[in-house]
């Protein structure tokens, strides 16, 4: 599903050359679910933004599903992601003018999809959310808009799903749940998951953990 091959990023702040990443190998089977640790500035979100082709490596190169993301032009990257890889961020990033449901049917719509409406509807009642799908994102609550979210990035029915702190805006209560309704979705769907959290005991629940070290990868 993913192959990283000696992946290294670098940072010129000033005539200083900074490494978050260096040379970085590894693969990813096809329905894993794989959690990447470490503590704050250890390259976690870099590393997750490389593989899901919305940052560039300094050297090395990303494969998924044997498509090399360094040899997609900007538009056909865009296309390959919306088509190939679900994202879902701490912060939700939903349209705040937009209800939950046109929020999901937008990830139809960019990919000139039909039946969104259905789609869209479908997606929300997977995550339990068919009661408020006519709610703008500041009508709902934190739980809410994550679980919308999801369903935002399952919609399209992707290979892979990336999360990168998913539950790091939630209340412990609440990021559990939406938590166990992301791993229960991805095994469902049979998903590949790559998750970036500081949650050792939510990594825990991951096939893989691998914890970021100087730049490099300790399994």
């Amino acid at each position: 599903m993913i192959r990283a091959q000696k992946i290294s990023k670098r940072y010129q702040q000033g005539s200083m050359s900074i490494t978050a990443l260096e040379e970085v190998s590894f693969d990813i089977p096809s329905g894993q679910t794989l959690a990447i640790i470490g503590p704050s500035g250890s390259g976690k979100t870099t590393l997750l933004s490389i593989m899901a082709g919305l940052e560039q490596p300094s050297s090395g190169t990303v494969y998924i599903n044997d498509t090399a993301l360094s040899m997609l032009d900007e538009k056909a990257l865009s296309q390959f992601r919306a088509q190939q890889i679900g994202i879902v961020f701490q912060q939700f990033h939903l349209m705040p003018h937009l209800s939950a449901l046109e929020n999901v049917c937008l990830a139809l719509e960019l990919l000139g999809q039909a039946n969104t409406l259905e789609r869209a509807r479908s997606a929300l009642a997977a995550v339990g959310l068919e009661h408020r799908q006519n709610h703008l994102p500041s009508q709902l609550s934190g739980g809410e808009r994550q679980r919308t979210a999801i369903a935002r990035a399952m919609v399209v029915e992707p290979s892979l799903l990336f999360a990168d702190e998913p539950s790091g805006n939630l209340d412990a209560k609440t990021g559990s749940a939406v938590m166990d309704l992301l791993f229960q979705l991805t095994e469902d769907q049979h998903k590949t998951l790559v998750l970036v959290t500081h949650n050792t005991e939510l990594a825990a629940q991951c096939n893989r953990v691998f914890q970021l070290e100087g730049g490099r990868i300790v399994e």
